[in-house]
C-alpha cells in the first residue's frame, strides 16, 4: 500500500474525531465511520489502514501532551487545548475528570498574561466576544463551561455525552449567578447536539434546573417550559417541556396548579413519545396537589384517565404504575371516590397487552387499597388473582408469586378491622351475663357470636382459594416461579403465626367460636407447613436455599402445628424434616460459603430435635466439614459442634453429652490420618468456648497431651495455636501451659520450639496482683495501673473466670471425675479392639 500524504492523513483524523480543521465551524456534528476491518484482518493482524490511523492518533496525543508540558499550561488551559487539538479518547478522559481539574484550579498568572492570551480557533473564538477576563477560579470555571456548551455541537456524539456529564458534575460547586448563566448556555445547546447524546443533555438540563432558586424558576424556567410544551413543530421540545415539569414542581410545588392545564394540552398529542413522556412526568405535579382534592379529581378526569386508556401500551403502563405508586401517599377520601374506582375497573378488565404490568402491580394495588375495600370488593379481586396465577406465561406467574404476601396481609387486615368490635361485644356480653339469666342478653350474645362466625366463614372462602392456588405455584414446573414463592414464603408463615397469636390473646371471647378459630388459624398453619415441606425438598438448589434461609420460622410453625403432642412433633421432625435437612446440607457441602450461611441454623436445632438425632445425624456432618472444609469456616464449625453436643440443657442430657464428647475424642485421636487428629484440636477449641475449663481438662486434655508428641508437625503446630488463642492467666491457659507447652518446648522442630518457648515465658512472667473473684471492691486498685499492650486487664480476667464458674454450675455431673470415668469405660468397652485409658488419674487439679 503506497504511503499517504500528510494532507490525507489530516483529513482522515478530522473525520474520525468529528472536529473541523482550524478556522472552520460546524453547525451539525460529524459522525465517524470506522473502516471495515473484516476484509483487512488476516490471522489477527492489524490492517495497514488501521495502523496508520492508530499511529496518527497516538502522535496527536503525544503532541498534545508535549505542548502542555512545554508551555506549562494551567488546568483550564490544558482542558481547552485538549478539546481543540486532541482525539476523542483523550477528550472523553479529560471530560470525565473535569470537576477534578477545575476544582483544584487556583489561577495565579498575571493580568497582562490574561489580556495577551491568544483566543484562536473556533473553540476560542466562539467565546472571545463575551469579554471574559480570567481573574480567579470562578471566572475560570465559567469560561471553560461556557466554552464547552457553545462548542458542543462540533464534537462526536460520544464526546457530547461526556461533555454533558462533566458539566453536570461541576454545576453544584458554582455560584448562583454563574449557575444562571450556565443554565442559559445549556438551553441553547440542548437542541443542537446529536440525537444519540440528546438524553444526556436533557438530564443535564433538568439537573441544572434543580440547582436554581424559586426566582430563577419563575423568571427563566417556566417561560421556557411553556414555550417547549406549546411548540407543535418539534417533538423533542415537547418532550423536554413534559420532563421539565418534574423539575419545576420539585423546586416550587406551588407552581403545579398552573402547570396542570399546560400538561392537559398534550393528552391528545399525535406523537406517542410525547404522551409517554407526559405519563412518566405527571407524578410530581400530582404529588404537589395533595391538599387540593378537587384539583386532583379534575386532574384524574382530564389528564390521567385518557392516558390510562391510551392505545400506546407503554403510556398506559406508565400511568398505571404512577397511579399505583400514588396510592401510598393519597388520602383515603380521594382514594375511595376517585382512584379506587378507576384502578379497580382497570385491574378487573385489563387490556391483554398490559397484563404483565397489572400482574406486577396487583399486590401493591391491593395493599394500598385495603382501607377502601369491603368483603364484596375483595372477593372478585381474589378470584381474579387466582385466575392470574394460572396464566400460561411463567413471567406472569412469577409476578403472582411475588404478590402472595400482599394478598394474605390484606385479607388478615380486613379480618382485624372488621372483627375486633364483634369480639369486644361478645366479651362484654359474656361478662355481663355472669350470674344473670336474661334471655334477651343470651340471644344478643348468640347473635353476635353467629355474626362473627359468619364473617370468618366468608373470609375462609377467599383464604382457601389463595391457599389452593399457592399449592399450585409451589409445584409449578418453572424454577423461577418456585424460587419466587420460596423467597417470600417466610412472610406468609409470619402472617399466619401473628394471626394465631392475636386470636389467642383475645381470651375467653374466642371460646364461643373455637371451631372457627381452629379452621382459620391452626389449619392455615398446617397447610402452610405442608407446603413448606415441599419447598424444603425441592429439586432446585436455589428454591431450597431461599426456604432454608428462614428455616427458624418454619420450625416455629411446625412446633405450633404439632405442639399438642411432643412425641408427634419429634416423630414428624425426624421422619419428614430431618431427611430434607440432611439432603440439602449434603448438596451444599462442596461450597464452603453456603455452608457458612447454613451454620447458624445448626445452632437452633437443639431447641427442636432430640439429642439422639443430633448426635447420630448432625454431629457427623459437622465433623466432616471440619475435616474436609475450608479453613475459613473451621472455627465456626467447631463452635457449632460444641453447641450441638451441649444441647439446650446439659443437666437433662449429661450422660449423652459425656458419651458424645468422649466418642469424638476417641475416634479422632486414634485415627491414622493426621487431618482427623488436627480436627480434634479444632474441636477442642470450640468446646473450650462453650464448656468450662474443668470440662475441657477432663475430656480433652489427655488426648491433647498425647498429640503433643504426634509425629506430624501440623498436628503439633495446631496445639501451639490452641494454646495461643487462650487468654493468659485463665484456667484454660494454665492447663495447657502446665501439660502441653512443656512437651512442645522440647520439640524437634525449631520453629515450634520457639513458639512454645514464647508461651512458656509468658506464663512464668511476673504479673501484677492476681484478681480475686469475690473481692470486687479491690478491682479499682488492681486496674489502677495502665494495662500493657497485649496483656489482658484484671477486670477482663475476673469476667472470664466468673463466666467459667457459671458454666461449671450448669454442667453438674459432667465435671465429676467418677461420672466421667464411668462414661469413658463405656466407650472403651464398646471399642473393638479395646483401647487402654490414657490416664488413670484426673488431669485437672482438684
Amino acid at each position: 500500500m503506497p504511503p499517504r500524504s500528510s494532507s490525507s492523513v489530516r483529513r482522515t483524523n478530522s473525520s474520525t474525531v468529528g472536529v473541523p480543521p482550524a478556522g472552520g465551524t460546524s453547525s451539525s456534528p460529524t459522525t465517524s465511520t470506522p473502516p471495515d476491518q473484516s476484509s483487512d484482518l488476516r490471522e489477527g493482524a492489524i490492517s495497514e489502514a488501521n495502523k496508520l490511523l492508530l499511529d496518527e492518533q497516538l502522535s496527536t496525543v503525544e503532541r498534545v501532551i508535549g505542548h502542555i508540558a512545554a508551555k506549562s499550561l494551567s488546568n483550564f488551559e490544558a482542558v481547552l487545548y485538549i478539546m481543540r487539538n486532541s482525539v476523542d479518547v483523550q477528550r472523553i478522559a479529560t471530560l470525565e475528570q473535569l470537576h477534578l481539574r477545575l476544582g483544584d484550579e487556583v489561577y495565579t498568572k498575571s493580568n497582562e498574561r490574561d489580556k495577551n492570551m491568544s483566543l484562536t480557533g473556533p473553540l476560542m473564538q466562539s467565546t472571545s466576544s463575551s469579554g471574559y477576563k480570567l481573574q480567579g477560579s470562578k471566572h475560570t470555571h465559567e469560561y471553560v463551561l461556557t466554552t464547552l456548551c457553545l462548542s458542543a455541537s462540533v464534537y462526536s456524539p460520544q464526546v457530547q455525552g461526556a461533555c454533558a456529564k462533566g458539566i453536570s458534575e461541576c454545576i453544584p460547586s458554582l455560584a448562583p449567578a454563574t449557575r444562571r448563566r450556565i443554565y442559559s448556555h445549556i438551553a441553547l445547546a440542548l437542541f443542537s447536539v446529536h440525537e444519540a447524546s440528546s438524553e444526556k443533555w436533557i438530564q443535564l438540563y433538568l439537573s441544572a434546573t434543580q440547582h436554581l432558586d424559586e426566582h430563577d424558576i419563575r423568571t427563566f424556567v417556566l417561560p421556557k417550559m411553556k414555550e417547549y410544551t406549546l411548540d407543535a413543530s418539534s417533538t423533542r421540545r415537547r418532550i423536554v417541556g413534559c420532563r421539565l415539569a418534574v423539575g419545576v414542581c420539585d423546586v416550587v410545588p406551588s407552581l403545579a396548579l398552573g402547570i396542570i392545564p399546560l400538561l392537559e394540552t398534550l393528552v391528545g398529542d399525535p406523537d406517542k413519545e410525547v404522551r409517554l413522556a407526559l405519563a412518566t412526568s405527571v407524578s410530581m405535579p400530582l404529588l404537589s396537589c395533595l391538599p387540593q382534592v378537587v384539583i386532583r379529581e379534575s386532574l384524574l378526569t382530564a389528564l390521567l384517565v385518557p392516558l390510562l386508556l391510551d392505545t400506546h401500551i407503554p403510556t398506559s403502563i406508565a400511568i398505571y404504575n404512577t397511579l399505583v405508586d400514588f396510592c401510598a401517599v393519597a388520602d383515603p377520601l380521594f382514594m375511595r371516590h376517585c382512584l379506587s374506582r378507576i384502578l379497580q375497573e382497570y385491574t378487573l378488565n385489563p387490556p391483554p397487552s398490559v397484563e404483565a404490568a397489572v400482574f406486577k402491580g396487583f399486590g401493591k394495588f391491593i395493599w394500598h387499597f385495603r382501607g377502601c375495600l369491603t368483603a364484596s370488593d375483595y372477593r372478585p379481586l381474589v378470584h381474579l388473582f387466582c385466575g392470574m396465577c394460572a396464566h400460561p406465561s411463567s413471567s406472569c406467574r412469577v409476578q403472582c408469586a411475588f404478590n402472595f404476601p400482599a394478598m394474605f396481609a390484606t385479607l388478615f387486615e380486613l379480618r382485624v378491622r372488621k372483627n375486633p368490635s364483634m369480639i369486644i361485644r361478645v366479651s362484654n356480653l359474656n361478662n355481663n351475663n355472669v350470674g344473670q339469666d336474661s334471655p334477651g342478653q343470651d340471644s344478643s350474645a348468640s347473635q353476635n357470636v353467629a355474626e362473627c362466625v359468619e364473617t370468618y366463614n366468608r373470609d375462609d372462602e377467599s383464604l382457601s382459594l389463595l391457599v389452593q392456588r399457592l399449592g399450585f405455584l409451589v409445584e409449578d414446573p418453572s424454577n423461577s416461579v418456585r424460587h419466587r414463592i420460596s423467597a417470600g414464603f417466610h412472610e406468609l408463615l409470619n402472617l399466619a403465626l401473628a394471626q394465631r397469636q392475636d386470636l389467642m390473646k383475645s381470651g375467653d371471647a374466642l371460646d364461643a367460636f373455637d371451631e372457627t378459630k381452629q379452621s382459620s388459624a391452626l389449619l392455615l398453619l398446617a397447610d402452610l407447613q405442608s407446603l413448606g415441606l415441599k419447598l424444603l425438598g425441592d429439586s432446585d438448589i436455589k428454591v431450597r436455599q431461599s426456604t432454608f434461609a428462614h428455616f427458624d420460622i418454619f420450625l416455629k410453625c411446625t412446633r405450633v402445628v404439632f405442639g399438642g403432642s411432643a412425641k408427634t412433633l419429634q416423630t414428624h421432625l425426624n421422619d419428614k424434616v430431618l431427611p430434607m435437612l440432611m439432603f440439602h446440607e449434603t448438596s451444599i457441602s462442596s461450597n464452603y460459603r453456603l455452608v457458612a450461611d447454613f451454620l447458624p441454623h445448626f445452632r437452633l436445632f437443639p431447641q427442636y430435635f432430640t439429642h439422639d438425632a443430633l448426635d447420630k445425624h448432625m454431629v457427623p456432618r459437622l465433623v466432616s466439614h471440619l475435616i474436609t472444609g475450608a479453613a475459613a469456616i473451621k472455627e465456626d464449625v467447631a463452635v457449632t459442634i460444641a453447641l450441638t453436643v451441649r444441647g439446650t440443657s446439659p443437666k437433662d442430657y449429661d450422660e449423652r453429652i459425656a458419651l458424645a464428647s468422649l466418642r469424638l475424642v476417641h475416634n479422632l485421636a486414634q485415627h491414622p490420618s493426621s487431618t482427623y487428629r488436627t480436627s480434634l484440636v479444632w474441636i477442642a477449641r470450640g468446646f473450650l468456648e462453650v464448656f468450662s475449663a474443668r470440662y475441657f481438662g477432663m475430656y480433652f486434655l489427655p488426648a491433647l497431651v498425647r498429640l503433643a508428641s504426634d509425629p506430624i508437625v501440623c498436628v503439633r503446630s495446631a496445639l501451639i495455636s490452641l494454646a495461643s488463642m487462650t487468654t493468659p492467666g485463665t484456667s484454660a491457659r494454665k492447663l495447657l501451659g502446665s501439660s502441653v507447652v512443656p512437651i512442645l518446648v522440647q520439640d524437634s522442630d525449631s520453629i515450634l520450639r520457639k513458639r512454645a518457648a514464647v508461651l512458656a515465658r509468658a506464663e512464668t512472667r511476673p504479673s501484677r496482683r492476681s484478681p480475686r473473684r469475690s473481692d470486687f471492691s479491690s478491682l479499682c486498685d488492681v486496674i489502677a495501673a495502665p494495662t500493657p499492650k497485649g496483656v489482658v486487664s484484671a477486670e477482663e480476667l475476673v469476667k472470664i473466670e466468673l463466666l467459667d464458674d457459671i458454666k461449671m454450675k450448669e454442667e453438674g455431673r459432667l465435671i465429676q471425675v467418677d461420672f466421667m470415668e464411668a462414661q469413658r469405660s463405656k466407650i472403651i468397652q464398646a471399642t473393638s479392639p479395646p483401647v487402654k485409658s490414657p490416664s488413670s488419674r484426673p488431669i485437672f487439679p482438684t
